[in-house]
Parts: C-alpha cells; structure tokens; sequence
C-alpha cells in the first residue's frame, strides 16, 4: 500500500513549499529542487535510508512515498533526472510519449524512453533510456509531462522496437485513428535517424502503399514473394454522382473487379469495424466485385496456398466489366483509377 509521507508542524518553513512541490508532481521530487527550496541534507537522507519513507528511485530523484511506483511516476522521475524543469529541457518519446497520448497498439518497452539535447550530461540508467540528439522538437504537454509531438514519439518507438509487427500494428493504429498521416509518418522516418530505424523504413513504404494493419502487410509480403500483381491497398470506392464513400477494401485488382479481405477480429479495433467489414462484403458483392476472404492465420500460416487462389481468380475473372458509376481514389484520397 502507498503510504504518502506527511511533515510533522516541527519542520520549518520549507514545508508547505515541498508539500506543494510534492504534490504537482505526482509525489516524485529531484534532490537540486528539495536543496532549492532550503529543504536540509541531513532530512532527506534520513528520509531516504533504508526502511525509510521516500524511495531512491533514480539518481538524486526520490519517490516520497511507500510501494511501487505508477507509470506516470516512472515518466515524471525520468523527466526529472534529466532535468525537465531547467531551460535545457528532456522530453518524453517513444512509447512512454505515446501512452500519454491514448495510443493502444503499443509497443513492449517497458522502460522510459527520453529525448535530451546533445550538450546534456545524462546516461542511461535505471528504468530511464536516456537519448541525446541535434533534432530537439517542440515541446508538448501531455498530462502535466513535457512530450515530443506525437509522429516524433510514433517513429521513435518503431525504432526501439525490434517485432516488425508491433511496428506495424502501432503505424497502423497511428493512421486508422488520424493521430498522423501516411505522409507525415514517411516525412519523419526519412528526416530521422538512421540508426535502428530499419524495421521504421519498412513499415512506412508499407503504409505508404495503403496498407493498414499487420495481417495486410502479410499479405502484401506474400503476393510479392509469389510474385502476385499488385493490388491497390485500402482504395476508396465511391459514387461518381454523389461522391459518397461506397466500400474500402482491403486489395483491389481493378482489372479483375476482385477484391481480397483480410478478416479478423484482432486487427480491427472495434466491433463495429468488424460489423462494417460484413456490411463491405455484401454492397461489393451486390456492386459485381468477385470477393476472396482470407483470415490472418492462413496468410502467414500458408502464404502459397493464399496467393494460389488470388491467382486463379485473377485469371478467372481478368476483364470484368467494372461497376458502372463507381470511382476509385487511392488510400491517401488521391484520384487514382476507373
């Protein structure tokens, strides 16, 4: 159980200013700020030996209470052994950053990624990896805490990653709910760092192709390994009299009026995604579109058999009249097609 530690009415006049202190930063407080406001040495090493009430819980930051710390606690003791409240400033990024900003489909890190100017003489220790760079961004504030602006946080969480389909499912999420754009994500993967960002290289030409989930980037790693023509990922069908959105499916062969749709549950984030994909199915099949359905386990389980039936039907259907009055734009809305 937590045990917040209250002063007594003998401590002297610094009191109420670390209460204070204590409190707006969810009960983490640095050594310089308690010395600052004249709070005596000899207090806070009483307060931090062993079996005491404050917790060491990185260099010269000090976590005044009892049991284990929260993640913001982690984050806000992070900010603070980098010296967040000085003008040289560190950042949150990476997923620590992106928990901050309601990401779901996140990366497993559980360490504290910061990012601090190249002149800063912090190093990685603890539960904080510290990240020195020439490319500061500007600061946003998320819950109380200095962020890096959000594709900042996407690109360098991608980088510390080393599961390509976590990379892909937090790209995915990132785009699906209009925290970034595919053009923004390609921007900052080719501005940043090289370094580690192999895996971020990837997966940006991936959603730069329209693809939008990691059972998608399966399947576009199959059709190209099988050497299967290239569908269009994610197209957006619409009415050309109306310019109303008729269906997005997942792969497109516009010269064979077939569609592929990838169905799962796991890689749509909510159960009226799910209740929309079955309503895609019936307007395209109603439209004239040949639809295949594949679940995630057989493509990656047996990529040959999947491209297989792609291609037959590819051939069986190669010069299918296309549905008269319906247009197709790219995944990005750009004007591309019948």
């Amino acid at each position: 159980m937590k045990t917040p530690h209250k002063h007594t009415c003998a401590d002297k006049s610094y009191t109420a200013a670390v209460n204070t202190l204590i409190r707006l930063q969810d009960h983490v407080v640095a050594h310089r700020q308690l010395v600052e406001l004249g709070f005596p040495e000899r207090v806070i090493r009483q307060r931090t030996t062993t079996g005491g009430p404050w917790q060491r819980i990185l260099p010269s930051t000090y976590l005044t209470q009892t049991g284990p710390p929260s993640r913001h606690q982690l984050m806000r003791s992070a900010l603070l052994y980098c010296g967040s409240d000085r003008t040289w400033g560190a950042l949150l990024t990476g997923t620590a950053a992106l928990e901050l900003y309601g990401v779901r489909r996140l990366p497993r890190q559980s360490r504290i990624h910061v990012l601090v100017p190249c002149d800063s003489l912090r190093t990685s220790t603890g539960h904080a990896v510290i990240e020195r760079t020439p490319r500061m961004p500007g600061q946003v504030t998320r819950s109380g805490m200095a962020c890096t602006p959000f594709i900042r946080a996407l690109i360098d969480a991608a980088r510390r990653s080393e599961d390509v389909d976590e990379v892909r499912a937090v790209l995915a999420e990132a785009v699906q709910r209009r925290f970034c754009t595919p053009a923004q994500i390609l921007e900052e993967v080719a501005n940043g760092p090289m370094r580690r960002s192999r895996l971020a290289h990837q997966v940006a030409l991936e959603i730069g192709d329209g693809v939008r989930s990691p059972a998608e980037a399966w399947m576009r790693d199959a059709l190209i390994r099988f050497r299967v023509p290239a569908p269009r990922w994610n197209a957006v069908l619409r009415d050309s009299a109306t310019a109303r959105i008729v269906a997005v499916p997942d792969a497109l062969w516009v010269g064979s009026c077939l569609v592929a749709e990838v169905d799962s549950r796991d890689y749509h984030l909510s159960p009226e995604d799910w209740r929309r994909t079955q309503q895609r199915h019936a307007m395209l099949t109603a439209l004239g579109f040949v639809v295949l359905h594949f679940a995630p386990t057989r493509i990656k389980e047996d990529p040959e058999a999947v491209c297989v039936q792609v291609t037959a039907a590819l051939a069986a259907n190669a010069g299918r009249p296309w549905p008269r009055g319906i247009t197709v734009t790219r995944a990005d809305g750009v004007a591309n097609g019948t």
